[in-house]
């Protein structure tokens, strides 16, 4: 009678047999992608956690109607006339055309999140919300005037902080309401085009380029959710969400991290380069005999870091949400590179780092602060690390370059090395004449 306990419980305890890649993509299907809200988790005791709530404006219903952001509620009005004004088509055709795709729309928030407003009222937020966004991302042709009127009322202080809550990850609405009115109002499929341009400018710190096609077609073929879904499209292009097999040459005791900064690396005769591709996992190092070469996406540091890199690194950690810890990966690898405002200018005078942020120091901060959450970039750059940590341990590559970056590592150091040099020679020299005088 024992045995046959024993035998039951075993079978219990039997672990289910794996799910491989495709019964994960079907139960992804299944479960829907949503407009998620921020765990409860990453919000508990988070000196940033007010980086997760709008400041100005509301796009979707999860901070409707907050008393503080009336301001921009009463503005979306005035931006939908003008946004109907020219077109040749009633305030009631764009709301009978979102009324039309309302159910899609319920269904891409949180469930119970819509249940409060009718059909009508939920179409009418949307309507308003995707007017301002529209007029805002500047997706849709606009005029001087209409900019003015809009500076005029909100003011340049709020506007800028609408450029602040328009990356909150419970700010979003659907990205197919957007393009839709684009496309009802304007009859020109241009959107992709302008969307990319604004993700471009923000992320990279310059005017977009048309033969920078490549983001253009990612999201016509991916299909954004929503914006916050779209720069992460866009950041990490070449995303796979197959699963990876495991490094079995894994060693983690080789792998225990020793170099802690740019700097650090520099004095090792390791180099830093921009990467040529637009994307977080465009992360490479080359080894050669006397240097190594570490090649890194280009990043513009601003204020929009502050709130951008919390909300991305919380869309990661969804549920059902699938899409990898790439940002995260990238966030903890530049953690370890940027230790002081000397590893920012290193890579800031590289043209890796584009700054618009302050001072280095407060570069410095910013990185500091931003959580991982114990997730490590090993998750994605293994093999990266591996290849540095195997270069920085090897004495014959590089102690050629302690011995520059120790002498020759400014003009002054050099001109006493030179200066030593020469009077040991000419002190050689006058002992060996002391020693042997001419005769």
């Amino acid at each position: 009678m024992e045995i046959t306990n024993s035998t039951t419980e075993t079978s219990q305890l039997r672990p289910p047999p794996p799910i491989n890649a495709q019964q994960i993509k079907a139960l992804w299907r299944q479960s829907g992608r949503k407009i998620h809200k921020v765990p409860q988790l990453l919000r508990q005791g988070e000196h940033n956690s007010d980086a997760y709530d709008p400041k100005v404006v509301s796009f979707g219903p999860y901070h409707y109607g907050k008393p503080e952001l009336q301001l921009c509620q009463e503005a979306k009005h005035f931006v939908l006339q003008m946004f109907v004004e020219g077109g040749g088509k009633s305030r009631e055709f764009f709301h009978q055309g979102v009324l039309e795709v309302i159910s899609d729309a319920r269904s891409c928030y949180v469930e119970g999140s819509t249940d409060f407003y009718t059909d009508e009222h939920f179409a009418e937020m949307m309507l308003l919300d995707a007017c301002f966004l529209i007029y805002y991302l500047k997706i849709g042709p606009q005029n001087q005037l209409s900019r003015l009127l809009i500076y005029n009322r909100l003011g340049g202080l709020v506007l800028s902080l609408v450029g602040r809550d328009i990356f909150l990850l419970e700010n979003q609405i659907p990205l197919q309401i957007l393009m839709l009115l684009i496309n009802l109002r304007y009859e020109r499929n241009e959107a992709e085009e302008n969307l990319s341009r604004f993700l471009h400018e923000s992320f990279w710190g310059r005017p977009y380029k048309h033969h920078e096609i490549q983001q253009i077609q990612r999201l016509k073929l991916k299909k954004p959710l929503h914006l916050l879904e779209a720069c992460h499209q866009t950041l990490v292009w070449d995303w796979n969400p197959e699963i990876q097999p495991a490094n079995e040459d894994f060693d983690s005791k080789k792998h225990h991290k020793t170099f802690r900064s740019a700097k650090n690396l520099k004095a090792k005769g390791i180099h830093f380069k921009p990467s040529s591709k637009k994307s977080l996992k465009d992360i490479n190092f080359k080894s050669f005999a006397f240097y190594g070469l570490l090649e890194l996406p280009v990043w513009l540091v601003s204020n929009l870091s502050q709130v951008f890199f919390p909300n991305i690194i919380a869309y990661e950690l969804c549920p059902n949400n699938p899409v990898g810890t790439t940002v995260i990966s990238y966030v903890d690898f530049m953690k370890s590179l940027i230790d002081s405002p000397a590893d920012v200018k290193e890579l800031r005078e590289k043209k890796i780092l584009l700054t618009s942020f302050g001072s280095d120091e407060e570069v410095v901060r910013l990185f500091r602060e931003l959580n991982t959450y114990g997730i490590e970039s090993t998750y994605n750059f293994l093999d990266v690390e591996q290849r540095i940590q195997k270069h920085y341990y090897s004495k014959a590559k590089t102690w050629m370059a302690e011995l520059i970056h120790t002498y020759f590592s400014s003009p002054w150091s050099f001109i006493a090395w030179f200066a030593g040099l020469w009077l040991l020679i000419l002190t050689s020299v006058q002992t060996y004449f002391t020693i042997n005088p001419r005769k």
